[in-house]
């Protein structure tokens, strides 16, 4: 779901899934952006070499935020526009992953598509860790620059990979489950983590422009986010006008 989201961010988060798990569509639910037309979107995001890119315009107040434990019941526009999508639009696709412009899902044994497909299920869940820029040593608010965290804990809300025909086809889809799915603890896939980049955002949920105390290197990460995504910059003046 987008809302004048970086087209560098959309773009890194195209390819680094393409390169790690073999993704071959996007569908994007913008939400009223106005830092550049919505329809620009579509030719930007196939020059990456994406098979298909979807776009649903959302012209709607976004809502306000479900409160555990009535966070199904609080359906506003996020949650809506899933089961839009799912009932209307993905119900052929093989796999559907939810996984934000902010996170990026970890490289594991395959793709996290066929990992879903494989499952009894038709359903895995992926916890994820928070990741975060040295704002004193960089001022490129990119994924490339996010190779810092603090400690080792699996500190952010999963999300999820499902396959829409599966066994849970009747569900619905939220943020970070599905509705009324028993013992969730047990879908969740540790082959697996994300990272979700705390600076890689437009503010929407408060500041995120302050220096993090207690960080430290993940060179891992480091490595593999320059190896995959390189400089991104290239080509995305010519689709930000208004």
């Amino acid at each position: 779901m987008n809302k004048n989201n970086d087209l560098e961010w959309i773009r890194d988060h195209i390819k680094w899934h393409m390169a790690h798990h073999g993704l071959e569509a996007v569908m994007i639910m913008d939400n009223n952006s106005d830092r550049y037309k919505s329809d620009n979107l579509i030719p930007y995001l196939k020059d990456t070499g994406l098979k298909q890119v979807a776009l649903l315009k959302l012209p709607f107040t976004y809502g306000a935020f479900g409160i555990t434990p009535f966070r199904f019941r609080e359906l506003y526009l996020q949650t809506s526009a899933y089961n839009i999508s799912r009932l209307r639009f993905l119900q052929q696709a093989r796999a559907v992953l939810s996984c934000d412009v902010d996170e990026l899902l970890s490289p594991g044994p395959g793709s996290i598509f066929e990992r879903a497909l494989a499952s009894r299920s038709g359903f895995v869940r992926i916890k994820g860790s928070m990741r975060y820029h040295d704002l004193e040593n960089t001022s490129q608010m990119t994924h490339v620059g996010g190779y810092f965290r603090i400690g080792t804990k699996l500190d952010s809300a999963p999300k999820w990979c499902i396959v829409p025909s599966g066994r849970f086809k009747g569900y619905n889809w939220a943020p970070h489950s599905l509705e009324k799915l028993l013992l969730e603890r047990f879908y969740i896939d540790k082959s697996y983590e994300f990272w979700h980049f705390f600076h890689v955002s437009t503010n929407w949920q408060g500041n995120r422009e302050s220096q993090i105390a207690g960080l430290s290197e993940d060179p891992d990460a480091r490595d593999l986010l320059s190896k995959t995504l390189g400089q991104t910059a290239d080509r995305v003046a010519g689709y930000i006008e208004k």
